[in-house]
């Protein structure tokens, strides 16, 4: 699953959940990335709708049977609404209750879609990147 830090504009990946037996110590993590993926991601941040703070989507490759390499192949853009109550405290702007809604249908239609034209393919994990 990728997380994404507010701050930064990088991709942080962390180990699929495998089980106990899988791993006898930590190895470290090697993935990659197809330039399209990259490409893809940056298509949709510019031309996001001007007042979205995100964008979201999904990415899809291969792992290794061990799961410690993984290949990113292929993305796509996941629609979401976002709302927020602010609250305003000593002269700075707080944002409570902070939500994002992932239109989960579209999700699934797009996955099972992408999953029939490429079979080896699995959901790697997310990307997100915050303005």
């Amino acid at each position: 699953m990728a997380q994404v830090e507010k701050t930064s504009k990088e991709i942080f990946l962390a180990r699929p959940t495998l089980s106990a037996n899988s791993f006898t110590s930590q190895s470290p993590l090697t993935a990659s990335i197809e330039p399209v993926v990259l490409f893809s991601i940056l298509d949709h941040a510019l031309r996001r709708n001007a007042n979205q703070k995100r964008v979201i989507g999904t990415m899809l490759g291969v792992r290794s049977d061990d799961g410690t390499e993984i290949e990113i192949r292929n993305c796509f853009a996941v629609p979401h609404n976002e709302s927020s109550e602010q609250v305003s405290l000593h002269f700075r702007q707080i944002f409570a209750n902070f939500k994002v809604e992932v239109d989960m249908e579209y999700h699934k239609q797009l996955l099972t879609l992408h999953l029939r034209q490429n079979p080896k393919e699995v959901l790697i994990g997310w990307y997100v990147f915050f303005f």
